[in-house]
């Protein structure tokens, strides 16, 4: 809606100090390539798992239970 293509327009005026056009976004999307998305998801895979916790304590006890499974 609005709201999103708002925050859209806003986030790339103030990172990189201009508003790409949709022409220029799917040009961008269109020059991926297959081989360059598998090698980023293999080295991705390779890296050590993370995880984080957001709320209240007592979830801490249950992601210890949950990691040592």
């Amino acid at each position: 809606g609005p709201a999103a293509r708002a925050a859209r327009t806003a986030h790339e005026l103030l990172s990189y100090g201009r508003v790409a056009s949709l022409d220029a976004h799917m040009a961008r999307l269109d020059a991926v390539e297959g081989d360059a998305v598998r090698a980023v998801a293999a080295s991705s895979l390779q890296a050590p798992a993370a995880r984080a916790i957001v709320g209240p304590g007592a979830g801490v006890r249950a992601l210890e239970r949950w990691a040592t499974t």
